[in-house]
């Protein structure tokens, strides 16, 4: 589950909402959207209605832990956990929210072969670099001895998209860097 603002600025219009977006059913129902004025009680938009129906997917076709990124020029980017088993997550966009692109399976782990799964990507936009950035958890056996703790050596691993989502570079880091499933990365000035 992530959030993102709806205002790409540090300073938010009174008509600014948060947006939320959110799966059920174990991710087999698709992409859930939920608003908020003040980050604290959230509303299910449309009584909880699905927006995306995942169609990706190699052995399940799952839309687990869904997470949007705006872009400077609106349009919103969206990364999801697509199966339990999968070395690839699930991609697509929108600017509207009711028309949507292709959804694509990006190969993140695709070059470890002994990854067993990329769970709950988060994507950022890096304003600076001016570069999406996508980071995920995978679990790789027998790497980071020591390091991680728990079954099969979970690892962090995140990986920059390019300039847009037709230019994806591959600059892959698999780095140790927590022994918890989920992470997000916020701007610092992004609240107020």
């Amino acid at each position: 589950m992530a959030f993102a603002v709806g205002s790409t600025s540090g300073v938010f219009a009174a008509d600014t909402v948060y947006l939320f977006t959110y799966f059920t059913r174990n991710g087999e129902d698709g992409l859930h959207l939920a608003w908020s004025e003040d980050g604290y009680k959230w509303e299910a938009l449309d009584e909880g209605r699905r927006y995306l129906a995942p169609k990706i997917g190699h052995k399940e076709k799952l839309m687990r832990d869904p997470c949007i990124a705006q872009g400077p020029d609106g349009t919103w980017h969206l990364v999801w956990t697509s199966g339990w088993n999968e070395n690839h997550i699930g991609y697509a966009s929108t600017r509207d929210f009711v028309h949507w692109s292709e959804q694509r399976e990006l190969p993140v782990m695709a070059h470890e072969p002994g990854a067993r799964n990329s769970w709950a990507p988060e994507i950022v936009y890096d304003a600076k670099g001016r570069q999406f950035v996508i980071f995920w958890a995978s679990t790789i056996p027998g790497r980071f001895h020591g390091a991680v703790r728990g079954r099969g050596g979970a690892v962090h691993a995140r990986r920059p998209l390019g300039r847009g989502p037709d230019r994806i570079e591959d600059r892959r880091r698999v780095r140790r860097l927590f022994r918890r499933l989920s992470r997000t990365a916020l701007r610092r000035d992004a609240f107020p």
